[in-house]
């Protein structure tokens, strides 16, 4: 960014560079003498140094290696891991050698699949359409967004609990009947079964949810689809004219009344993460990041 810059003399890049710098890279760039030539001396001892592209690439390919397993069902967990994927295959095309990763799909699904918790590892397989193809990672790289916002949306809700967020794989369509001896586990200990007993279809009585936006689904408006592809402007408009409340999409109260303790995955905000903007100054913030990311790596 700063050896870009036209308008800066070599000597104010020389000056930036010595503070943007710090341990055994200061040192070398400080033996450089704040001239002229002096930028291009210090810079050029810097690139001896560090462009080690032998060394950057076993990195970057260690880090797939070796990336952890996700143990819980939690949103931040899978968009770490796709992040990080991301940012090594970004890393491997832009900055060393330009390894091209275009033949490596079967390499990264097995590797991302490996280390995705039960439940979203079921989903995954489920989703595949053809069960003897290996698919493109840019199929399970779509997959980990449409699941981590699908968790971020269960999280928000302060009616789901969080053994909610781990239900059972998907093992197609069934109507399992259970026998008298399961429904009643006193009688095959040779108990007698207690006069009073539940039947299967009891026990599972989910709540229905009436849509606030499209009325004529029974599902939470968090969950609609109507109102999952509006804009973040649009979607705030809309709950702002059902008076619901900003934070949990419950109707009743106002924001300053929400008592729920769940905010803003992103921000922490008291908001609901569906309603999160990103203004202009949390993009200028992830710029800096990502040029803090490229920065020379320590020794």
């Amino acid at each position: 960014m700063y050896i870009n810059n036209s308008r800066l003399s070599l000597v104010e890049k020389l000056y930036h560079l010595t503070a943007k710098t710090s341990g055994d890279p200061k040192s070398i760039v400080e033996k450089s003498p704040l001239t002229k030539s002096g930028f291009e001396s210090a810079w050029a001892a810097l690139r001896n140094r560090y462009e080690n592209n032998r060394l950057l690439v076993t990195n970057q390919i260690n880090i797939l290696l070796f990336l952890p397993g996700i143990e819980s069902e939690t949103s931040r967990a899978l968009k770490e891991l796709q992040s990080t994927m991301q940012a090594v295959l970004t890393a491997l095309a832009l900055a060393h050698s330009k390894v091209c990763t275009d033949n490596w799909d079967s390499l990264l699904v097995t590797i991302c699949a490996s280390k995705l918790p039960k439940s979203t590892r079921a989903f995954w397989e489920a989703s595949v359409t053809d069960k003897k193809e290996v698919p493109p990672w840019t199929e399970i790289d779509s997959f980990l967004t449409k699941r981590y916002l699908t968790l971020e949306a269960m999280e928000s809700d302060p009616s789901i609990s969080k053994g909610d967020l781990n239900p059972p794989p998907f093992k197609g369509n069934q109507n399992p009947q259970p026998t008298r001896s399961q429904c009643n586990p006193f009688r095959s200990q040779g108990n007698p079964v207690p006069k009073t007993s539940h039947s299967f279809h009891n026990d599972i009585n989910p709540s229905k949810n009436t849509c606030d936006l499209c009325s004529k689904d029974n599902h939470p408006i968090r969950l609609c689809p109507h109102f999952l592809h509006m804009t973040v402007e649009s979607r705030s408009s809309c709950i702002k004219q059902k008076k619901l409340c900003l934070n949990c999409f419950a109707k009743g109260h106002q924001l300053r009344e929400c008592q729920s303790t769940h905010n803003c995955i992103t921000c922490g905000g008291q908001h609901h993460t569906l309603l999160h903007r990103i203004n202009s100054v949390s993009r200028e913030s992830n710029s800096t990041s990502v040029l803090n990311s490229t920065a020379w790596p320590q020794t």
